[in-house]
Parts: C-alpha cells; structure tokens; sequence
C-alpha cells in the first residue's frame, strides 16, 4: 500500500508523515503535563524528592501549598518528579485577587523545555494542583506554555 501511496500522489504520503509527527508531538506534550500535574497530585507528593542545592526555602509540598494559601512572595521550591524531570517554582506575589507563580523546568527528557518560563495566575483559594489545572488553559503564559500547549498569548 505504501508504494501505492508513493506512486499516486507524493503529497498524501508527506501529509500521512506530517499528520503522524503531529500526533508524537502532542502524545509527548500529553505525557509532559501529566507529570507536571503529577508533582502537585497529594497522594503522590511522597515520591517526590525536594532539591536542597537548587534555591529553595520550602522542606515540602506542603510547606510550598501553604504558602501559595498565603501567596507568600519569594517562596520557592524544586522538585525531582523522577530521575530526569526536575521543576521548580516561585511564588512572585499578588495581583488582584490571584496569586503569581513562575515556574520552569531545571532538568528534561526533552531539552528543548529546559528553563523555558511559564508564568500563572492562580486562586489562592484553591489546592495547588486545581489552581493550576483551572489556571493552565486561560490564566498562564510564556515560553514553556507556548510549547505545551501549541497555543501563542500575547505577553504583558
């Protein structure tokens, strides 16, 4: 069937390539934002291993969740979701009623992610993990959100 392909028209098979990449592209942003989610998921928070070389001045999630509560301006931590990804986040303080965070990744599978920014507005009100879910498609931006999501904002 492929040498069909090939021989009918050469434009089907490089748009059945194209359409193939595509989808590798986005089942490896799907399992990109999973972990990242990941880090935030409370039953999980045991796996995860806190950098203490990295700037941090949060032992724990829940110490970092506490202070997102109270959005605590320069609070930050960084993570070891597993052996190759590695995130850090920074509390940048209130705006409005929503909390700032910045965030990046210090180590990736995929270096094309590495320290790439991604800045959210998030409810305080909120746990972590739901802010950040409800505040991933409308409230963030930035390098890393471009890449994750294919989407392109407007930057202040």
């Amino acid at each position: 069937m492929l040498e069909s392909l090939k021989s009918s028209n050469p434009s089907i098979l490089l748009i059945a390539i194209l359409a193939l990449f595509g989808l590798t592209v986005i089942i490896s942003l799907v399992f990109i934002i999973k972990k990242i989610l990941t880090i935030l998921d409370p039953a999980k928070l045991i796996k995860l291993r806190v950098i203490k070389h990295f700037p941090s001045d949060c032992e724990t999630m829940e110490e970092f969740n506490q202070k997102f509560k109270n959005c605590q301006a320069g609070a930050k931590i960084t993570v070891a979701i597993s052996k190759h990804l590695v995130y850090h986040y920074e509390i940048l303080g209130k705006e409005g009623d929503r909390c700032k965070l910045k965030s990046f990744f210090v180590q990736n599978i995929n270096p094309n992610l590495v320290k790439k920014e991604m800045y959210s507005l998030l409810d305080p009100k909120l746990e972590l993990e739901q802010a950040v879910k409800k505040g991933l498609k409308t409230n963030s931006w930035g390098p890393l959100h471009d890449i994750m999501t294919g989407k392109k904002r407007d930057y202040e």
